[in-house]
């Protein structure tokens, strides 16, 4: 006799566990749907089910049934191999989670990208029974990683590719055998544009700038703005240095150029450093900073102009940059020290005056050249600090040789223009004379000759006002570059020095000593005194006596010594 009641109960279990299990399902669906997420299942066959069709419905797949391939026939054909192979993985069992991101395409024909994630249920023999997961619409965060990887690699106001993507693109160029140039462009003085028209027009011509080299980079250039008035052009396929300097001279032209941004006209001016590589670096930060290099040897050029680099540029711009750091702390580190050179009376043959030379001798670079780090001094100012130290150190050593002879010896310094055009430089010169104690008549200020202070009108009250002071103003130098006859006649000074240069050439052109002459016949009649530096034998000393000149210097009669040298000197020559 069969048990009814047992069966009607079993029943009922399978019915009540059937419900349960579409509720679960329907719950599922309903999470899935609030979290825009597709949920799907396939089993060993490949036959797949999408569950909630709120997701599935923007597909063009069958949401009662569907088939594996269905589904990877929308997927696009660049992530075909990935997904497949992604598939085939989890069915063998080789990895645990099913994880893939790829694009497929909706009923828009538009594709949209995926983050698909499975789990596989195997037999005890490891054979793949079903595999569930979950779909997610990644699009946005896609865009939104896309967007983030641009503003990486890409400059923020011009859309050009920055330095960390023209770093990746010359690497990957040098590793696939490529060679080519780069050109390092700087906007020379970008700063009075934005200055005097504004940042917002200076924004709209740096983008103007842009735009002209994407425009003549040619097929195979590469436009990177790496720094604000700084940019980058890449030659691929140009390394013939005829070429490249045919390439260059027309940017140059062409972004000499006058730019109109909303009717203001604006002109730059441009230099190029060029580095080719592999010959100037194997890497690209190596390739980059050899044609910085050569750029800022081309941007103490006047007019627009490029250089191609070599090493012995970059070896000379590293030393000066090194002094340029090196004198900062030089004074500091009491590095700097003063030397004399005797000027002799050509009449009586003793000691009138010493000039004070200012010497260098650091730990790292050794004995450095004045002709080296004094025009370093003047470009970063570091000169007005050094130049005060010079005067007073030599008014006070000159103020000691006075007082131990019981003379009246003058000191001469020598001054740059850049300490002439700063503020206050008079009564600065005038409290070094007052606090070290010397004379002032004993003080001789050389001025070496050039266009500013001939057209400086501040300058040259400057020197009027050390004149009426009591100081002794000099021209030094005269003959080696700016000489004028107008200085001699406009400047209130009270004597010259004839440079080496031109006694040199007196020795060898009769016509240059006859010039010589005069201008000391005229010296004289204008009371000027006049000094023939440069002496170095007796060949030289006999010209220069024809010359009728007041005072001599030179090696002849001594090199540069120290202070205490010049205590020596004096004393053994007995020449005071």
């Amino acid at each position: 006799m069969v048990n009814i009641t047992n069966g009607k109960n079993n029943v009922e279990y399978l019915v009540n566990e059937i419900e349960l299990y579409k509720k679960n399902i329907e719950r599922l669906e309903l999470i899935f749907e609030a979290a825009k997420e597709g949920m799907w299942d396939m089993d060993d066959d490949g036959n797949v089910r999408f569950f909630n069709s709120s997701f599935y419905k923007n597909f063009d797949v069958s949401l009662d049934k569907s088939t594996l391939n269905e589904w990877i026939h929308l997927v696009h054909p660049e992530d075909k191999h990935l997904f497949s192979e992604n598939v085939v993985m989890q069915k063998i069992k080789r990895i645990e989670v099913f994880k893939s991101q790829y694009r497929v395409k909706n009923k828009n024909n538009e594709y949209v990208w995926i983050e698909a994630i499975g789990k596989a249920q195997y037999d005890a023999d490891g054979n793949m029974i079903f595999m569930v997961g979950a779909h997610v619409d990644i699009t946005e965060r896609k865009e939104h990683e896309k967007k983030i990887l641009f503003m990486a690699y890409h400059d923020n106001l011009t859309s050009l590719p920055n330095r960390n993507l023209l770093e990746k693109y010359i690497n990957e160029g040098i590793k696939n055998c490529k060679s080519g140039a780069l050109l390092y462009i700087n906007v020379k003085d970008f700063k009075y544009v934005n200055d005097v028209f504004g940042y917002d027009i200076g924004d709209k011509a740096l983008i103007r700038i842009s735009k002209k080299l994407e425009k003549n980079s040619g097929n195979d250039g590469f436009v990177s703005r790496i720094s604000g008035n700084e940019f980058v052009l890449l030659l691929d396929s140009i390394f013939n240095r005829d070429k490249i300097e045919q390439k260059v001279k027309y940017v140059l032209e062409e972004l000499e150029q006058k730019i109109d941004i909303e009717g203001r006209i604006i002109k730059i001016s441009t230099c190029i450093g060029i580095a080719r590589f592999p010959n100037d670096g194997i890497v690209a930060k190596e390739i980059i900073q050899n044609a910085n290099f050569a750029m800022t040897i081309a941007s103490k050029k006047i007019t627009p102009s490029y250089e191609f680099f070599d090493l012995g540029l970059r070896n000379k711009l590293l030393r000066e940059r090194t002094i340029d750091n090196s004198l900062k702390t030089a004074l500091e580190n009491n590095e700097l020290f003063i030397c004399y050179q005797p000027i002799i009376c050509a009449k009586t043959g003793k000691v009138a005056s010493m000039e004070a030379l200012l010497r260098w001798n650091n730990v790292d670079l050794g004995v450095v050249s004045p002709f080296e780090f004094i025009p370093i001094a003047e470009k970063n100012n570091a000169i007005n600090k050094i130049g005060d130290f010079v005067l007073e150190e030599a008014c006070r050593q000159g103020n000691i040789l006075n007082e131990k002879y019981n003379a009246k010896l003058r000191v001469a310094v020598n001054v740059s223009v850049i300490q002439l055009m700063q503020n206050g430089f008079v009564s600065k010169v005038i409290s070094i004379i007052e606090n070290t104690g010397v004379d002032k008549n004993n003080v001789i200020l050389e001025i070496t000759e050039s266009c500013a202070i001939e057209t400086n009108i501040d300058i040259i009250e400057k020197i009027v006002k050390l004149r009426d002071y009591g100081i002794l103003i000099v021209v030094d130098d005269f003959g080696a570059g700016y000489s004028s006859i107008n200085n001699l006649i406009q400047l209130p000074i009270a004597g010259l020095k004839i440079d080496k240069s031109i006694i040199e050439k007196s020795l060898a052109n009769d016509n240059v000593f006859y010039m010589m002459q005069a201008v000391v016949a005229y010296a004289h009649n204008m009371k000027m005194t006049v000094v023939a530096e440069g002496v170095e034998d007796k060949l030289m000393l006999d010209r220069i006596r024809g010359l009728n000149v007041n005072y001599i210097q030179g090696f002849y009669y001594s090199k540069p010594i120290s202070f205490n040298e010049v205590i020596e000197y004096m004393e053994n020559n007995k020449s005071i």
